[in-house]
């Protein structure tokens, strides 16, 4: 058997009819022309499943279900890792995305180092990441223009945290990211950063799977990716190819090397 690449499309599907064609010609045909391999998993709520199957157009699927439609997406991620067990591949990749992604430009492996996973940054430590391209970030940033949301609706300046909702995953991570990263020992150990969490609520999927990474020892760079979430018939729009300065400013509180709460990784 050639190289092989898995992908796993986990969550609502939502306008998923409407952004099928874009993933379809930007994720899996680059993919099929220089890997042997290329399966496709979907892992949705029961109520979905026809709506998929309804649009059938991809040369392998194998379709799963949350029965317990709990809401908890990485549920859907062990759910997926499971379901690439069974095929007895060894994939030297697997993509993570979501049903409502509308991708503007290819997905290229090439030159991505294998040992990282590559993800777009929600938040970004401003003394690590001095700049980033606008598509390094979550979509929710791109409209404010900067590395991180700040408190109390984000994070701190020098707080990273991975976005959960597009990831590359190299081979010897895959156990490490498909997993259900809320059942980890993490909520015994709530040291990352942040002495608000997890009163906010919003953050909590973003920090558990930072978190939960990094206690794996996983390492991580940021993923440069063209792509906006579609939330309805509407297509959404790609902001603009722009670099982000993502220095700290003079003014607040200023990190310092033995600052307990200074960075994440």
């Amino acid at each position: 058997m050639g190289l092989a690449v898995a992908i796993c499309i986990a969550g609502q599907y939502r306008t998923h009819a409407h952004t099928m064609r874009s993933f379809q010609q930007h994720v899996v045909w680059p993919l099929q022309r220089r890997f042997d391999v290329v399966d496709v998993f979907y892992v949705l709520g029961m109520l979905d499943i026809g709506h998929l199957l309804a649009n059938r157009g991809l040369r392998r699927i194998e379709i799963d279900s949350d029965r317990r439609n709990r809401s908890q997406q990485f549920v859907r991620f062990e759910l997926c890792r499971k379901m690439m067990a069974t095929t007895g591949t060894p994939y030297v990749w697997a993509i993570r995305t979501r049903p409502d992604i509308l991708f503007a430009e290819d997905l290229r492996l090439e030159g991505l180092s294998a040992e990282h996973v590559h993800a777009k940054l929600r938040c970004a430590n401003r003394e690590v990441y001095h700049s980033l391209h606008l598509h390094e970030i979550a979509q929710e940033l791109q409209h404010v223009k900067t590395c991180a949301v700040p408190l109390p609706w984000g994070c701190r300046k020098v707080s990273t945290r991975l976005d959960d909702q597009f990831a590359v995953v190299p081979a010897k991570y895959i156990a490490a990211y498909f997993l259900s990263h809320h059942e980890r020992t993490w909520r015994t150990n709530l040291t990352l950063e942040d002495d608000t969490f997890p009163q906010y609520a919003p953050q909590t999927v973003v920090y558990t799977l930072t978190r939960s990474l990094v206690d794996q020892g996983v390492e991580f760079k940021p993923l440069k990716l063209g792509f906006c979430l579609q939330k309805s018939a509407i297509p959404c729009s790609v902001k603009d190819d722009k670099v982000l300065s993502c220095k700290l400013r003079k003014w607040g509180r200023k990190a310092t090397v033995d600052d307990p709460q200074r960075i994440d990784t």
